[in-house]
């Protein structure tokens, strides 16, 4: 399975449905070439403004995203592409704010 691939065209629907997103990267160890792992293509999106959040994971639920938690806290979200038991090839979306540690 081509992951840097995926997560090219999954960055290009990300890119087409939520333009206002400026920062987006692959990462975890899918991102890296010959390692092993789930398989499973993280994402993570820094937002210049935290709190446009709302509307943002609006926009990845119409992409068919779940939300699985929002940590306000520590402006931390993460979204997964499949509600339960993930598979080989399954995006996770992870949220934060441009600049927090996180990120």
């Amino acid at each position: 399975m081509d992951l840097p691939y995926l997560y090219q065209k999954e960055k290009e629907r990300i890119l087409q449905s939520i333009p206002s997103i400026k920062n987006i990267h692959h990462i975890g160890n899918s991102a890296i070439p010959d390692t092993s792992g789930k398989n499973e293509i993280d994402i993570v999106i820094g937002l210049d403004e935290y709190k446009s959040l709302e509307e943002v994971v609006k926009e990845f639920e119409k992409l068919g995203y779940t939300t699985k938690w929002i940590d306000y806290e520590n402006e931390w979200t993460f979204l997964c592409g499949r509600p339960h038991n993930s598979k080989e090839g399954d995006f996770n979306i992870h949220i934060t704010r441009s600049g927090n540690a996180r990120n």
